[in-house]
């Protein structure tokens, strides 16, 4: 991990340099999956804010904003979703995708000792998102093929998740 990488609550006043990074439609999807609009405007943002299972978080580079996700909670499932992740436009390729999920499960699994895995969607044509969840730990279970409409094309969505002892063992300090 960078030593100048951290993360702390997302500040709602931030709220207009992520909405900047979400250019059109295909953007708008790619971050927050098909029921996202675009221009997803404040009144979606503050629907996000107001859901009770969702807290919002901000990766950071030297203390600025780099990135931002959602970590949603499904208790009767022991599940936490990793969601609407993204990076600054300049940030990227950098590796903080690795960072950012890495991150995220650390957060929800010290947050909640009952929590047993974290799970996420991400679209197969994303293959840096993918490769940056693999190296965080999280291994394919599926997918859900042309489900997701985008303009003229059918994305398809792959599932993703660690569990509690996979993220344990992916975290153990090296004997």
């Amino acid at each position: 991990m960078p030593p100048e990488f951290g993360v702390r609550k997302f500040d709602p006043a931030e709220w207009p340099v992520v909405a900047s990074w979400i250019a059109d439609e295909a953007g708008a999807v790619a971050w927050g999956g098909p029921w996202v609009t675009f221009p997803v405007d404040q009144a979606q943002f503050e629907r996000m804010i107001a859901d009770p299972v969702r807290t919002l978080w901000t990766p950071t580079l030297g203390g600025a904003l780099a990135g931002h996700f959602q970590l949603a909670t499904d208790p009767r499932r022991r599940t936490v979703r990793l969601g609407r992740v993204a990076i600054a436009p300049e940030l990227r390729g950098r590796g903080l995708g690795v960072e950012l999920a890495r991150a995220a499960c650390d957060i929800a699994f010290r947050r909640d000792p009952e929590l047993h895995r974290v799970e996420l969607q991400v679209y197969a044509h994303n293959a840096p998102a993918r490769a940056a969840y693999r190296r965080a730990g999280f291994s394919v279970e599926g997918a859900l093929r042309e489900d997701v409409p985008v303009g003229d094309a059918l994305w398809t969505t792959v599932l993703m998740a660690v569990l509690r002892p996979e993220w344990e063992h992916h975290t153990a300090p090296a004997a």
